[in-house]
């Protein structure tokens, strides 16, 4: 008889002695892969910093009937309280069921690299544990690897190769987020919306330092808001802040945090200086706070009123006015005579204060008559007076006989 798992505590073992049990040999996950991967598979001890420890210096073979699968219910066994998609640390639970078939073929194949990443299981805290119907006690929750374990089920296999960690209940959905689902470490990599959700829960959280930091940055703002003279309360963190910094924590790219930050501020209770909107949540604000504003598309505005106003909806960022004193002036010039509205937000990453956001708002309009102005000097002296200095127009080579001669084409 062959055994690879290692002398853990036995206060951790149940009703069914899994020492005790073979390994067969014949499946993908055996004695000889778990030895590879040992050898080759890349190390998780340094993402566990700050986050848990390792309970076995090696990867283990585990029986994958000791392992409560992600997304599935579980209960406190002390408070009866139910957590109806156990320790999920995604925001979507189903399973990619593209993903999950290739890893069931590689599987099926014996083709399992074990130079890759491996499973990462948890050890259930006590009230969580219980026996299954196959008189073992389940004492792992998945923190990484729900689509392997799941192939894995679907392939008939009794064991998987993961490695074993304990680590604070509080900590589970950040790690697996923060670290395990990053784009180099996961098949399935985590969406923004993974990360945003994931920092609500922890925002939320009591037990959390992110909590802690974040009850501390409100109540520094609401002081400042309240004081008279606000600028003798010592500087502290802000609650845009505290949730930037966590957002980091996630080792987001420069490039997609701010997408983050939008999620995060725009679904939650989180007090902020400011909401900066993009197109999406722009359009989200519509839709839940006008609803009967109906959405139009093909035309030069974007939404009607019930009265017939035609919106346009926009950002007041970079040359943005340009498109609204276009859409504004070919509005003028058909039959439609209804009322026009501009809807618009403040550009993203803009310093608004409230001692400049009137100026900040009035100048995008004023940015835009002045287009409008100087469209329609433009077109008297071009049309009109004839006294316009004409541009010449040149189109850059893009078919095979113009590429060869490797110049511009004069268009008259």
């Amino acid at each position: 008889m062959t055994t690879i798992y290692s002398a853990l505590n036995q206060e951790l073992i149940g009703k069914v002695n899994i020492e005790d049990q073979e390994i067969n040999e014949k499946l993908t996950f055996n004695s000889d892969l778990v030895s590879r991967c040992r050898r080759h598979s890349p190390r998780i001890v340094n993402t566990l910093k700050g986050y848990g420890k390792l309970l076995e210096e090696e990867l283990q073979l585990v029986d994958m009937r000791q392992v409560h699968p992600a997304g599935r219910e579980i209960t406190n066994n002390d408070t009866k309280e139910v957590l109806p998609k156990g320790f999920q640390v995604r925001s979507d639970i189903n399973i990619d069921t593209g993903n999950r078939d290739a890893i069931a073929h590689d599987i099926s194949q014996n083709d399992w690299d074990p130079y890759q990443p491996q499973m990462i299981l948890f050890k259930l805290p006590k009230e969580y544990r219980y026996v299954n119907n196959d008189g073992i006690e389940v004492i792992w929750g998945i923190l990484d690897g729900n689509h392997r374990f799941d192939a894995a089920s679907q392939q008939l296999q009794e064991r998987i190769i993961a490695w074993l960690v304990d680590m604070p209940l509080n900590k589970i959905r950040k790690y697996g987020n923060a670290e395990a689902n990053r784009q180099k470490n996961s098949s399935k990599p985590r969406s923004n919306q993974d990360i945003a959700d994931s920092i609500k829960v922890d925002i939320k959280d009591k037990t959390t330092q992110l909590y802690k930091d974040y009850i501390k940055a409100k109540e520094y703002e609401q002081e400042v808001r309240e004081s008279d003279d606000p600028n003798s309360i010592p500087k502290q963190k802000t609650v845009e802040q505290i949730v930037k910094e966590e957002i980091n924590d996630y080792n987001v790219h420069a490039n997609t945090s701010g997408a983050v930050y939008r999620i995060v501020v725009h679904e939650s209770d989180i007090v902020v200086a400011r909401k900066d909107y993009d197109a999406e949540r722009r359009e989200l604000y519509i839709s839940e706070h006008y609803p009967e504003y109906i959405k139009v598309t093909g035309e030069q505005w974007d939404y009607e009123t019930p009265q017939g106003v035609r919106i346009i909806l926009i950002e007041s960022t970079a040359e943005r006015y340009l498109t609204v004193a276009h859409k504004i002036c070919k509005m003028q010039g058909d039959k439609d005579k209804r009322p026009i509205g501009i809807l618009y937000s403040l550009a993203k990453g803009a310093k608004v204060t409230k001692e400049n956001r009137d100026n900040l708002r009035r100048q995008f309009i004023n940015q835009i008559y002045g287009a409008i102005e100087e469209i329609g000097l433009g077109y008297e002296s071009v049309f009109v007076d004839k006294t316009a200095i004409i541009p010449s127009f040149e189109c850059l080579p893009e078919l095979a006989d113009e590429l060869e001669t490797k110049r511009l084409i004069r268009v008259i």
